[in-house]
């Protein structure tokens, strides 16, 4: 059974446990070593900072063969780190309410409030010239 001590989900051991997991729970140390933190500069130091507090806890094992060290990530590795997944907040889902176009004839003031678009018949004044009022596309014309 593995210790369980706690370890901090920023540090470099639990960082490599994350990527073991996500790469499917085997990986060499030179490929953890570089894909993670580019200060290691050795596979002696990598052990020190990462891998032996992985191995004390019971959350890998350490693989040696003729092409190199293969770390492989344990049944208990894998509950921890589904665990920390599943307390990590979730992104909030988009808003699924359609909203429907807003009717124009509802939004006439000129018939409530007398004067209200006598704007248009002064003209503007753009780069110094005057300019008369023009209608968009989506208002009718002569209003």
């Amino acid at each position: 059974m593995a210790k369980i001590t706690p370890m901090a989900p920023d540090s470099a051991g639990f960082q490599t446990l994350l990527r073991l997991y996500d790469a499917g729970g085997k990986r060499s140390v030179e490929f953890l070593t570089a894909e993670l933190w580019s200060d290691f500069r050795s596979p002696a130091r990598f052990h020190k900072i990462a891998g032996q507090p992985l191995l004390e806890r019971g959350w890998v094992k350490l693989q040696s063969t003729q092409r190199g060290d293969f770390m492989h990530i344990t049944a208990e590795g894998r509950l921890i780190v589904q665990r920390h997944r599943l307390n990590m907040p979730t992104t909030a889902a988009a808003p699924s309410s359609i909203f429907k176009p807003l009717k124009a004839a509802v939004f006439r003031y000129e018939e409530r409030r007398p004067g209200s678009h006598d704007y248009r018949k002064m003209p503007s004044v753009m780069g110094g010239e005057r300019v008369p009022y023009h209608a968009g596309p989506d208002e009718a014309p002569g209003k």
